[in-house]
């Protein structure tokens, strides 16, 4: 089996992250911050190991400042609509601008919110470089801007950092989904200049489902209002979630055992270096994308990206049978529309969909030479 869907969630996952997730199922624990036992403090100290991991890939001196989540849709949500909710005492009906390539757990709550009358939105589509088209956006003067680290189609990429110096400086907010590039990429603050990072734990955290995670900069000015609510384990006599992070947005029991294991997956990626990972998963796609590129009737989606996944297809064929028929021949890849509908849309696969290869950092040379080889059989 060679498995090529690394975007939809990583594997093989370390043996180091596996063996601190099991210590962790194994040990006697109980639920951390809810008791003052022994078991719970355990916990405690586990979940705060894990923040302090996470806080050192992300180069933050405030672990505080990271919100643990059941995933990255769950913190995109929070981030979203609790923003929105937050911006809205003070202005009706805020400006968010967002680009074709946005995941749908990014467009599904903009659409909410519009269809509720609660945000103006601006969709933008990239210009024939790539890049957003920053004049634009400027002279729109959102008031929250969504953008993300890397595309879930075929890994395009924006660079925006001097964008988002001269949006903070009109008062924007920005939120970023970074599931696809951390743990590949440096996404610290320093180098995204965004307010807020989210992210899920299985992708290149290498962590297991069920956890998330929502960090702030230290320079955020607007933190989010809850958008649930429930018990925090402190300030129990207050009515509403604390202010304080993180307890201000992590309502009800948190997912310990995946926790844990984002924080081993932080630790495993900081000892091989972000630069070696980065290099690796570079090398395969290009061999792939070169290999593709050379069949006649398959064509590579925006192969200037060096990054993330790999978007094929083979004329009008659909693109789960093509990736059904990698499937019967063991390579595991991914069909269809990726939750990114806009982003079809632009690239012209709204028909068909598109095969999707996404290399990860366990995947060989040799196996991208046999995904090559069968692809060159599909060809004929």
């Amino acid at each position: 089996m060679i498995y090529l869907d690394n975007a939809a969630t990583a594997y093989p996952k370390p043996a180091f992250v596996i063996r601190e997730t099991l210590r962790i199922l194994h040990a006697p624990i109980g639920n951390p911050g809810r008791s003052g036992h022994l078991l719970s403090r355990r916990s405690a100290l586990a979940v705060f190991r894990a923040r302090e991991s996470l806080a050192r890939l992300l180069n933050m001196n405030a672990p505080e400042r990271i919100v643990f989540t059941s995933g990255a849709t769950a913190a995109l949500n929070i981030a979203i609509l609790g923003s929105v909710r937050a911006i809205g005492r003070k202005k009706e009906r805020p400006l968010v601008v967002t680009d074709v390539f946005e995941h749908n757990s990014v467009l599904r709550p903009l659409f909410l919110l519009q269809r509720e009358n609660k945000i103006r939105l601006e969709i933008l589509s990239p210009d024939s470089n790539g890049a957003l088209p920053e004049e634009r956006i400027l002279s729109l003067a959102p008031d929250l801007f969504i953008v993300t680290a890397r595309s879930n189609v075929t890994g395009h990429e924006f660079a925006l950092f001097t964008l988002f110096s001269l949006l903070k400086e009109k008062g924007c907010i920005i939120i970023t989904d970074a599931s696809q590039a951390l743990g590949s990429q440096d996404c610290s603050f320093q180098k995204s200049g965004a307010h807020m990072l989210c992210a899920s734990g299985h992708k290149g955290l290498m962590g297991i489902m069920g956890g998330g995670l929502l960090a702030f900069s230290h320079d955020c000015p607007l933190l989010p209002e809850a958008v649930f609510s429930g018990g925090s384990g402190s300030d129990s006599f207050n009515p509403q979630m604390p202010d304080t992070l993180p307890d201000r947005l992590e309502a009800g029991t948190l997912p310990l055992p995946a926790i844990v294991s984002m924080g081993a997956g932080a630790e495993f990626i900081m000892k091989l270096g972000l630069s070696q990972i980065r290099e690796q998963e570079r090398e395969i796609k290009r061999i792939l994308t070169e290999g593709i590129r050379n069949l006649h009737h398959f064509e590579v989606l925006e192969p200037q990206y060096p990054d993330g996944p790999i978007l094929i297809r083979k004329g009008d064929h659909a693109s789960e049978q093509i990736a059904s028929q990698l499937e019967k021949n063991g390579i595991l890849t991914r069909g269809g529309f990726h939750c990114a509908p806009l982003a079809h849309r632009y690239l012209g696969t709204e028909k068909t969909g598109g095969v999707r290869l996404s290399p990860g950092i366990f995947t060989t040379k040799k196996e991208a030479q046999k995904t090559l080889s069968l692809l060159h059989r599909m060809d004929q």
